[in-house]
């Protein structure tokens, strides 16, 4: 049985280039490419499934990092992205470790082509190392300032922002985000979840004083402990959940341990317990994928891989909430996508329905074993979206596409197919990256707004986010 090769990822650690495994597949397009002209978001020219607008790129047809020109219109590898009730553009702009807010503009009646504000780079849109400019953050030390590979965005009705911010192994909580845009300073984090403060960056490391906090012993993770988290979302309640990707678990944030943040009775160095975990059995110490058992624990992939199962997770990479109150993760190295009923107010541990393995709960096989793609089948899935029909759309990274697949009212099976994709030209059956407006390379995540636009951070060699307007 074989199951999803690990992939190296190169990441920018204190302006250098450096390697970071996760539980993915090779990432086979390069993070090259420049062009002269400053990008721009600009209407696309192709109907019925092809993108409509861009960012990050001066048109569709354009692709490259920019790294040697960052600035407000520029991105490098962006992960996801979210857009809040102003309609402002949120972007995670992954390799070049900060996060763009685009504004709405009324006249377009879209977020601008330009970025207005930047996260973790003390303000400036020009930078780009992990964890600001040497010059004011210590070669690279994190603070409340300071991103490092950002992966995730949410945003509640509260208007706090939440980051998750991968490389510094923590998510950042940002309250009253509009108010700190007015004053037009620097932008600093309040609270920190998944560090005991903002200076420390490690991975499942919980400070002495975090102990007596509810967090318990790491052995090596804990309650209060990340290690690389990926995907973050809320539900309707105000409950966080953050895909703790090299943990294989996913943890949820109640929304009232979060209300202490905002009544700002728990800020700073304040550690925090998640309430309850997936992929572990209900365990916060144990950390391996598929339940495997590891000497002094494990984030990476077992020596001999262990087959999953209904309560097992394999590096997740997202998870959302449906308006049922289903749990829905996106188990990336599994190669799946799985449904637990009711999750949230039960807390149970195995899940009911599965996407990508032909209704097995028993099997990780990309593309159920065979070379071809099909509506049935995934290939590390990296993101979730869900409309306002509640079609579930999944981001299908390794066969560089994004399905949608229908409303569980409407599914008589679990093996249900994908209804729609994207970025292989309507072709259920290809999977190579392409470029354009209706080519996808390695999309990564995904996400909707208000009016049903669908965003999706091209995350490969487009170095885009893209938006789909008028899917439905």
């Amino acid at each position: 049985m074989q199951y999803l090769p690990r992939k190296t990822r190169l990441r920018l650690t204190r302006g250098r280039m450096s390697h970071r495994l996760l539980p993915l597949f090779v990432l086979t397009a390069a993070l090259v490419g420049l062009v002269s002209a400053p990008p721009a978001l600009v209407d696309a020219t192709i109907a019925n499934g092809a993108a409509d607008h861009v960012w990050g790129q001066q048109d569709l047809s354009s692709a490259g990092c920019h790294l040697s020109a960052t600035g407000r219109s520029t991105l490098c590898a962006p992960t996801r992205s979210a857009v809040d009730g102003q309609g402002n553009l949120w972007v995670a702009d992954w390799w070049n470790n900060r996060v763009l807010m685009y504004p709405y503009v009324t006249s377009l009646r879209r977020p601008s082509r330009d970025a207005s504000t930047v996260l973790g780079q003390y303000g400036d849109l020009t930078e780009r190392l992990c964890n600001g400019p040497a010059a004011t953050s210590g070669e690279g030390v994190p603070n409340a300032y300071t991103l490092c590979n950002p992966n995730g965005i949410a945003i509640d009705r509260h208007d706090t922002l939440y980051v998750s911010d991968q490389g510094n192994n923590r998510v950042l909580v940002y309250l009253k985000i509009a108010d700190k845009i007015r004053r037009g300073r620097a932008i600093a984090a309040d609270a920190v979840l998944g560090q005991s403060d903002f200076a420390s960056g490690a991975a499942n490391v919980t400070a002495s004083s975090a102990l007596a906090s509810g967090c318990g012993s790491p052995s090596p993770a804990s309650a209060c402990t990340l290690n690389s988290p990926e995907g973050v979302s809320l539900d309707s309640h105000g409950d966080l959940l953050v895909a703790d990707t090299l943990n294989n678990r996913v943890l949820q944030w109640s929304e009232a341990s979060l209300a202490g943040i905002r009544r700002r009775i728990c800020l700073g160095a304040c550690p925090i317990a998640a309430r309850r975990v997936w992929g572990q059995n209900g365990s916060f110490t144990s950390s391996c994928p598929n339940l495997a058992t590891s000497i002094g624990g494990c984030s990476a992939y077992p020596t001999t891989p262990v087959p999953p199962g209904a309560a097992t997770l394999n590096g997740p990479e997202d998870a959302v909430v449906d308006g049922k109150g289903n749990l829905i993760i996106a188990d990336t190295g599994n190669n799946r996508v799985l449904e637990y009923d009711n999750a949230l107010r039960s807390g149970r541990q195995d899940a009911t329905s599965v996407y990508g393995q032909d209704g097995s709960f028993v099997t990780g096989f990309a593309n159920l074993g065979s070379v071809a793609a099909s509506p049935a089948s995934l290939s590390g899935p990296t993101g979730l979206a869900l409309d306002s029909s509640h079609q579930l759309w999944v981001a299908d990274e390794g066969n560089n596409r994004v399905l949608a697949f229908p409303s569980s009212n409407d599914m008589s099976a679990v093996s249900d197919l994908a209804t729609r994709v994207l970025g292989q030209h309507g072709s259920f059956t290809s999977s190579q990256p392409g470029s354009g407006a209706d080519g996808l390379d390695h999309p990564y995540g995904v996400t909707f707004d208000a009016s049903d636009s669908l965003y999706i951070a091209d995350h490969g060699s487009n170095d885009r986010v893209v938006e789909y307007a008028g899917l439905f």
